[in-house]
């Protein structure tokens, strides 16, 4: 990403499949498209509520606007 682009990018939340039951599961993409990883492993949510608000506080921590 150039300078312009990294600077107006910022945490955001996307679904990243479902549960066998049919459940969304959403995760949290950082700014260079990675994944947010908890204990090595990226980090799924069953609500999406509890993603936007992890992607909300990151972006607030790093001084994003998303």
């Amino acid at each position: 990403m150039s300078g312009r682009q990294q600077a107006t990018a910022a945490y955001r939340v996307e679904q990243v499949g479902k549960a066998p039951d049919g459940t969304p599961l959403w995760g949290v993409r950082r700014p260079d498209g990675t994944w947010v990883q908890s204990l090595g492993q990226p980090a799924w949510y069953i609500g999406r509520g509890t993603a936007e608000r992890d992607a909300a506080e990151l972006n607030e921590i790093h001084g994003l606007q998303p």
